[in-house]
């Protein structure tokens, strides 16, 4: 298992918390954990760093991919950078793999994309759908039939309330609340503690009780 970061401080964390669950799991070993360098204006620049981590070349890994590592995790906090890392490591040949915390409860027909982590204390309810690299932070809960596009982040303490669609690379941060029905666009970034209560468009900023967009 090869765990991708940024070397950015939250990205360092959710790292911490990757390995955590990988180690706690015991389904494979973490052979490196990678740094990289993300520019996604340079997807050849950030594809060669991913083939290095099975060479040991660029990424200093000591070819982790040579010592039998072959799945991989994306510990990026940013959906859009976790998603464009994912990507390049697909087509470098590594196989994404999901991280899931064996004291999360998640529902047996809810539908888990490659590449997912969700933390301690998380609950994901039935007929929920997590698209590819969507992280769920820690006691998040994600109620029946909510839709989390690719790249999604919700933050620690959030609770989505039924049939909440969120679109690709939002991120919810911690202790956000979401009525039921909503649908949140792609690209939203709603703020620590905000209340949802009513449609959010692609691309705002959000915040309060109500969130609305800010200016």
């Amino acid at each position: 298992m090869i765990i991708f970061g940024d070397g950015i401080a939250d990205a360092a964390g959710l790292v911490a918390v990757v390995r955590d669950i990988v180690q706690l799991r015991g389904e494979m070993d973490v052979a490196a954990v990678v740094e990289a360098v993300i520019n996604t204006g340079d997807g050849a620049d950030l594809s060669a760093q991913v083939r290095g981590a099975g060479t040991g070349d660029a990424v200093g890994t000591g070819g982790a991919v040579g010592r039998g590592a072959k799945y991989f995790i994306v510990a990026v906090t940013d959906g859009h950078q976790r998603l464009a890392l994912f990507d390049a490591a697909v087509a470098a040949g590594l196989e994404p793999a999901s991280a899931i915390h064996p004291r999360a409860i998640v529902a047996r027909d809810v539908t888990v994309e490659p590449g997912c982590i969700i933390a301690a204390g998380a609950v994901v309810n039935p007929a929920a759908t997590l698209g590819r690299a969507v992280v769920i932070g820690i006691g998040a809960t994600v109620d029946h039939h909510c839709s989390l596009a690719a790249g999604v982040t919700i933050g620690a303490g959030c609770h989505l309330a039924g049939a909440v669609t969120v679109g690709a690379g939002s991120t919810l941060q911690a202790g956000v609340n979401v009525r039921d029905h909503v649908t949140i666009g792609s690209d939203v970034a709603v703020h620590v503690g905000s209340v949802v209560v009513c449609d959010l468009a692609d691309g705002v900023t959000a915040a309060g009780i109500p969130a609305r967009p800010t200016v």
